[in-house]
């Protein structure tokens, strides 16, 4: 799936829940009304990184639009071990994301699309 930076920075935020019928058939295993939360370590040669911004994006159906679009799930900054947790009861697991790490001031941005 491509995307644009444009596309993220225009990106919808997520706050209502998709539709189910976005999902013909979910990954066995995987239900909507399960809460999902993505988290993880930003490290360098084994060091956490704090302070750094994370944003992570979805390709998901917008109902009120009427077609597919990046919508943001949500965001959440480093801690002192480079942990991060981001929290969104309205998104199914299932799908394609963007996740985008920043220093605070935007001074070095890196993208990581699911693959």
């Amino acid at each position: 799936m491509a995307w644009t930076e444009n596309d993220l920075n225009n990106a919808f935020e997520l706050t209502e829940e998709e539709p189910i019928d976005a999902y013909e058939a979910p990954p066995e295993g995987i239900n909507a009304s399960v809460d999902p939360i993505w988290f993880g370590y930003v490290t360098k040669d084994g060091n956490g990184l704090s302070g750094l911004t994370i944003k992570l994006y979805k390709y998901a159906y917008i109902p009120w639009v009427h077609d597919w679009r990046w919508v943001r799930l949500g965001s959440d900054t480093t801690d002192g071990s480079g942990f991060y947790r981001i929290y969104n009861p309205f998104a199914c697991p299932h799908g394609l994301y963007v996740l985008r790490i920043s220093t605070s001031d935007d001074s070095i941005v890196e993208y990581y699309p699911d693959t």
